[in-house]
């Protein structure tokens, strides 16, 4: 029984043997296309940011009422709303606009395009009538770098390239635009660039839709930040311009509102120093016209007689007026403000 059954595998390995160039050739192919894929497949690289959220210790005691009426519910109320002032709209579209990114170069290759980051790896630079034009086009054309002082440009590859000397103007759908040759032209001399510009804020909307922020813990104070992209300078730089902009608005915003609140004590200080020196001159004439000579000694008999009386009852004159000033303050804006802290 064994014997057959030895006989029937060897015979079975035979059948299978004989079309060993079939299974050689599979081999091959596989390790070719796995070759080119990973030789042209563009890489993703995932970059990671850890931020921490001080809390403010004054906003915490300010609210601490509010939560314990459960109005506030849960412990990180305020890391959501952190991340959600980080991850704000306005906040992705400075970014692009500080590191130009809705302007792309790719250098035309055969079977895939390179896309060109950085200025010091750009082999030239455009200039726009303005600022406006810059971020509110969609517009793109192709570059042919035939030597330091001149090129070819077209706005589509089918077309015919016209002929133009750096530093002279183009016009264009969008506005006349100049381009100006880089250091590492020389790099790129003979080859194809394409320009492609996009409104600021498609670009910024597609960079928010990539970025994933998220606390490490629930109830730590550390914020996760990660962006994938295809280029690891891009994806490193965003997330870091992403950071600065909003500690830079966070700096601003306590700035104001210790503006405001210095400007509101202020304030309150003038009027209590005028309320103060009236007071004191209407006592001082009372005494005066009464022929009271030793204004000392009656001054310690009448504070002691009322001392307790005349604390309490300027601590709520105070604490009224306050109210008061803050209720004009707030009648008097022009929509919503910074209130003083």
């Amino acid at each position: 029984m064994s014997d057959k059954e030895n006989i029937d595998v060897g015979e079975l390995v035979k059948g299978y043997t004989k079309h060993w160039k079939w299974f050689v050739l599979s081999v091959i192919i596989t390790i070719s296309i796995a070759v080119i894929y990973l030789r042209y497949a563009i890489p993703e690289y995932d970059a990671k940011a850890k931020i921490q959220i001080l809390e403010d210790k004054n906003s915490s005691s300010e609210l601490s009422v509010l939560k314990d009426l459960d109005i506030f519910s849960g412990g990180n109320t305020q890391i959501k709303d952190e991340i959600d002032i980080l991850n704000a709209r306005s906040n992705h579209i400075e970014a692009v606009k500080n590191l130009k990114l809705n302007i792309k170069y790719f250098v035309q290759g055969n079977i895939k395009n390179a896309e060109l980051y950085g200025e010091s790896n750009l082999p030239f630079f455009i200039t726009f009538p303005s600022d406006s034009i810059r971020h509110n086009s969609n517009y793109s054309f192709f570059i042919d770098l035939r030597s330091s002082t001149d090129f070819g440009y077209s706005k589509s590859e089918e077309e015919s390239f016209k002929t133009y000397s750096f530093g002279s103007t183009i016009k264009t759908k969008i506005g006349d635009i100049i381009l100006t040759p880089s250091e590492v032209l020389k790099q790129y001399k003979n080859q194809r660039i394409q320009v492609s510009i996009n409104r600021v804020e498609d670009v910024a909307g597609g960079f928010r839709s990539l970025i994933f922020i998220n606390p490490a813990d629930d109830d730590s104070n550390i914020v996760n930040l990660s962006l994938v992209d295809p280029i690891k300078e891009r994806s490193v730089d965003y997330l870091n311009e992403l950071i600065r902009i909003n500690n830079a608005n966070a700096v601003a915003d306590k700035k104001e509102i210790a503006d405001r609140t210095k400007e509101f004590i202020n304030e309150r200080i003038s009027d209590i120093y005028g309320s103060l020196s009236n007071a004191d001159e209407t006592a001082e004439n009372f005494k005066t016209s009464r022929g009271i000579a030793d204004l000392g000694t009656q001054s310690n008999v009448n504070f002691n007689q009322s001392a307790a009386g005349e604390q309490q009852l300027q601590q709520a004159n105070i604490n009224l007026s306050i109210a008061g000033s803050m209720q004009n303050l707030l009648e008097n804006q022009d929509g919503y403000e910074i209130i003083p802290a």
